[in-house]
């Protein structure tokens, strides 16, 4: 729940969830409510209903984008290629954290 490279959506249900299983409610109604809250999470997903902004990850980047051997498997590289390449100064970048929303879509690139 405290790790940054997760999106605050994920953090959000993960604090849900330990709320309930820490309850003092019965074992029964904590699996009820559990499955109640990650139905109805599922289904303001599949709605888009949930902000974007609940998507962000953020990791940051420590070095240089070269320095990185497997910079293609790694959003946050690839987010900074992706600027430099659009005219921005790979400096600005390192030592910060980068912020991206993995999409699925025909390209299934990083966005």
């Amino acid at each position: 729940m405290v790790r940054r490279d997760w999106c605050s959506l994920s953090k959000d249900a993960s604090k849900v969830i330990l709320d309930h299983i820490l309850s003092t409610d019965n074992k029964e109604d904590i699996i009820s409510n559990i499955h109640t809250y990650l139905h109805d999470l599922g289904k303001q997903i599949k709605e888009h209903k949930v902000k974007l902004n609940k998507y962000i990850i953020t990791k940051k980047l420590t070095k240089s984008v070269n320095d990185y051997p497997d910079g293609k498997s790694q959003p946050h590289v690839k987010v900074v290629k992706d600027l430099i390449s659009k005219g921005h100064q790979e400096s600005k970048y390192i030592n910060h954290y980068i912020p991206y929303i993995i999409c699925i879509g025909e390209n299934k690139s990083y966005a």
